[in-house]
C-alpha cells in the first residue's frame, strides 16, 4: 500500500489566491460533467446523481456511470484542459479539447456522443436548480488556458484532497465517499456519528476542501458540525493545530487555508499540517457535540 505522504503532491505556487479567476472557469467547466448525471440519472433527495468524484492518476474529474448501450463516465481532464467521455474500463471512448470552444459547443458536442450512444438527447439539459458565479462563459465567450501551470497547480490541490480526505473516511464506519459537489464545488466527506432509533443521524460533521468564497477567499480545508437538536457549545472553542482556525460569520466551522502549508517545502510535512489540522479538528467538533474523543 502506498504511503499516503509518499503520494501527497507538494505545493508549490507562492499566491494560491491568484487561482480564484482560473478555478470559476473549471467550476463552469466542472457542469458539463454534472449535468449528465443530473440529466439521465434517476433524481436523489440529496442530488447525488450530479456529484462527481476525482481521478488523481488522470487529473480527472470524473461523473458517475451512466448506462446507455454501454456504461459510460463523462469527464473533465485539468491539463489537458479536455471533456472525455470514457467506457467502463476508464478507457476515452472521444475527447473534446475546450481551449477555444464555448459551453453550447460543448454541450451539443456531450449531446451527439449520448444519441450515439442509445440515450435521449432532449433529456440532456444544463443544470438549472442552482446558479454558480457568473463568468464571461455565461455570455458566450470561449473556454480559455492561459497558464497551463495554474491548471496543474490546480489538480495537486484535487489530489491531494482527494488522498487525506479518503484516509480520514476510512477511521470513520458510516463515513460516506469523498465526492465533489458541482453547486460549491467543494469536495466532501460526510460522516454520521450518532443515530435515534429511527437510523437517522443526530450527530455528525463533515470534513472537505473548499473553493475561495466569503469566508476565505482561497482554497481552503474545512471542518463543520451538525446535531439535529440542541446547539453545540461554542463557550470555548478549542486551540487547532496545523494552523487552522475558526470562522465563526456564516457558519461556524474549522479552516485550513492553503497558502498556510508554505512554510512546508515537503510531501511530508505538508501532508502532516493537514493531517494535524483535521484531527484536532475533528476531535474539537466532537467536544462540542458531546460526543468522546477518537485517537487520530
Amino acid at each position: 500500500m502506498t504511503n499516503p505522504t509518499d503520494a501527497w503532491q507538494v505545493q508549490t505556487l507562492d499566491s494560491p489566491k491568484v487561482l480564484s479567476p482560473y478555478t470559476l472557469q473549471i467550476h463552469h467547466a466542472a457542469q458539463l460533467v454534472a449535468l449528465v448525471g443530473n440529466s439521465l440519472l434517476p433524481k436523489n433527495s440529496d442530488d447525488s446523481q450530479s456529484n462527481m468524484e476525482w481521478i488523481s492518476r488522470k487529473h480527472a474529474l470524473l461523473g458517475r456511470d451512466t448506462l446507455l448501450n454501454q456504461t459510460i463516465r463523462m469527464g473533465l481532464i485539468y491539463h489537458p484542459f479536455e471533456l472525455h467521455i470514457f467506457d467502463h474500463n476508464m478507457d476515452s471512448l472521444d475527447n473534446l479539447n475546450l481551449e477555444g470552444r464555448t459551453t453550447k459547443l460543448a454541450i451539443n458536442w456531450i449531446r451527439d456522443h449520448i444519441a450515439v450512444l442509445g440515450g435521449d438527447t432532449e433529456a440532456v439539459q444544463p443544470i438549472s436548480h442552482f446558479e454558480i458565479p457568473h463568468h464571461p462563459l455565461n455570455d458566450g465567450a470561449n473556454f480559455e488556458l492561459p497558464n497551463p501551470i495554474y491548471h496543474i497547480e490546480m489538480a495537486k490541490y484535487r489530489s491531494n484532497a482527494d488522498l487525506i480526505l479518503k484516509e480520514f473516511s476510512l477511521k470513520f464506519e458510516h463515513a460516506s465517499d469523498a465526492r465533489i459537489w458541482p453547486h460549491h464545488f467543494d469536495s466532501g466527506v460526510y460522516i454520521p456519528l450518532a443515530f435515534d432509533n429511527m437510523g437517522r443521524a443526530t450527530h455528525s460533521i463533515g470534513i472537505g476542501f473548499a473553493i475561495a468564497d466569503n469566508d476565505v477567499d482561497e482554497y481552503y480545508y474545512y471542518i463543520n458540525h451538525w446535531m439535529a437538536k440542541e446547539k453545540p457549545n461554542y463557550d470555548l472553542l478549542p486551540m487547532l493545530e496545523g494552523e487552522g482556525y475558526w470562522v465563526m460569520d456564516n457558519w461556524v466551522g474549522a479552516v485550513l487555508p492553503v497558502s498556510k502549508l508554505l512554510s512546508n517545502t515537503d510531501s511530508q510535512g505538508q501532508h502532516q499540517q493537514v493531517s494535524r489540522f483535521l484531527s484536532s479538528g475533528i476531535n474539537a467538533s466532537l467536544e462540542m457535540l458531546g460526543l468522546k474523543h477518537l485517537a487520530i
